[in-house]
C-alpha cells in the first residue's frame, strides 16, 4: 500500500500501524476476571490501585471523582499536589479500565 504525500507516491511508506503500548494503556477487565485477578493486575502504586482500594468500600453508589481525590489523599494513597486537575486526571484513567464503571454521571465504582 503506497501513500500520497503533497500529491506525491512515496513507493516506501507504510501505513501506520497501533503501537503495542498504546494498546497496553487500554487495559479491560477480561471477560471472568475476578476483582481479586483485577486488583493484581492494576498493581501497587498506580493511580488506579489507589482508586480501586477507596472503591472496595464505596458500595452500589460509587464515590464522584472529587471523593476519590479526597479520599486517597486523606489515606495517604496518593499526593495529588503536582497535578493541576486530579478529578479530570481520575476520570481519564479510570475510564480507560473496565474494572471501573459509572453507576451515574461524575461518579464511578468497582463493576462487579
Amino acid at each position: 500500500q503506497m501513500l500520497v504525500a503533497r500529491d506525491k507516491v512515496h513507493p516506501t511508506a507504510q501505513p501506520p500501524t497501533k503501537s503495542p503500548a498504546r494498546t497496553k494503556n487500554r487495559m479491560t477487565v477480561r471477560e471472568g476476571e475476578s476483582l481479586v485477578e483485577a486488583e493484581k493486575r492494576l498493581g501497587t502504586g498506580t493511580i488506579k490501585s489507589c482508586c480501586f482500594h477507596v472503591l472496595k468500600t464505596a458500595g452500589p453508589a460509587g464515590l464522584s471523582l472529587q471523593d476519590i481525590v479526597l479520599l486517597t489523599t486523606k489515606l495517604g494513597l496518593k499526593d495529588w499536589s503536582a497535578v493541576k486537575q486530579p478529578s479530570n486526571t481520575v476520570n481519564a484513567i479510570l475510564s480507560m479500565d473496565s474494572a471501573f464503571v459509572r453507576p451515574a454521571p461524575g461518579r464511578i465504582k468497582e463493576s462487579k
